[in-house]
C-alpha cells in the first residue's frame, strides 16, 4: 500500500512516516521519533476536557473545525479528537462501516466521483475512519485542492497520534486505539503480515506477526471501546 505513492505532496507532508518499508515498519510503534513526543493516554483527563465547555478542547468545538477542514489543528488537539470521541454520542466503535469499507477496497481507480462521495459519507458517520481518510488521501482528483490538503493532514496527524500513544511491545505498553479495526488496518499500512489473532488479555488486543521473518507479538489497548460497551450496558450508572 505504502509504495502506491502517486503524488509528491502525499509524501512531502507524512514524510518518515509514509516512506517506511516493511523493514522499517516495526519503528512506528518500537522506534524512537525525535521529531514527535510521547503522549501517553490518559483517559480521566481526557473526559474532563473534551466535557467542559470552557476548556480549549472541549470536543464539539474541535469535531467542527476537523469537519471543516481546519489546517491549524495541531498534535494535542488530534489526541483530544481521537481519544476523546469515545465520549461522543455518536461513537460506535462495534459499528464501522464494513459495508463501506468492502465497497472501496472493489472500486476501480476510475471511479473517483463515487469513492469521494462513499468517503464522506463514511467520515460522516465515523469522523475517523483510517480506511476511508487513506482513501481519500491516495485519490485527490476528485476534490478541491484544500479539501485534499485537509483530509491529508487529518490522516498523517491522526496516524501520529495513535503512534504516539506506546510502543506495542508489551501489555504495559501497548499501542491506544478507539476503533478495533484500527489496529489491523496499522499493521497492514505498514506491510506487517498477520499471522493469528491471540485472546483477549485485559484491556489488550494482540496479533501475532512476522516481522524480518521472525514471530513477533504487537499490542493494542482498546480499553476506549471496551468502557463504551459497559456504559451502554449499564445506562443507569450515567456517563463515567
Amino acid at each position: 500500500m505504502v509504495g502506491r505513492g502517486r503524488h509528491a505532496a502525499w509524501f512531502v507532508l507524512l514524510g518518515s512516516l509514509v516512506c517506511l518499508s516493511p523493514l522499517q515498519a516495526q519503528g512506528l510503534f518500537r522506534a524512537g521519533n525525535p521529531a514527535q513526543d510521547t503522549r501517553k493516554v490518559a483517559y480521566q483527563s481526557l473526559r474532563e476536557a473534551v466535557r467542559d465547555p470552557e476548556h480549549p478542547f472541549y470536543f464539539p468545538w474541535l469535531l467542527r473545525r476537523y469537519q471543516s477542514g481546519d489546517t491549524t489543528l495541531q498534535a494535542a488537539a488530534y489526541h483530544h479528537l481521537y481519544y476523546g470521541y469515545i465520549y461522543a454520542p455518536g461513537y460506535q466503535p462495534y459499528q464501522v462501516s464494513t459495508q463501506g469499507f468492502r465497497r472501496l477496497a472493489h472500486l476501480r481507480s476510475e471511479d473517483q466521483e463515487r469513492g469521494v462521495a462513499l468517503c464522506r459519507e463514511i467520515l460522516r458517520a465515523h469522523p475517523f475512519d483510517l480506511d476511508a481518510l487513506w482513501w481519500l488521501a491516495q485519490n485527490p482528483e476528485g476534490v478541491e485542492q484544500s479539501e485534499y490538503r485537509a483530509w491529508l493532514r487529518h490522516f498523517h496527524f491522526l496516524m501520529a497520534t495513535i503512534r504516539a500513544s506506546g510502543q506495542g511491545q508489551s501489555r504495559q505498553d501497548p499501542v491506544y486505539i478507539t476503533y478495533p479495526r484500527h489496529a489491523r488496518f496499522l499493521l497492514q499500512y505498514l506491510g506487517i503480515p498477520v499471522l493469528q489473532e491471540l485472546p483477549m488479555t485485559g484491556r489488550c488486543e494482540s496479533y501475532k506477526v512476522l516481522y524480518r521473518g521472525e514471530l513477533d507479538t504487537m499490542y493494542f489497548n482498546i480499553e476506549g471501546p471496551m468502557e463504551h460497551q459497559v456504559r451502554r450496558m449499564n445506562p443507569e450508572e450515567g456517563p463515567r
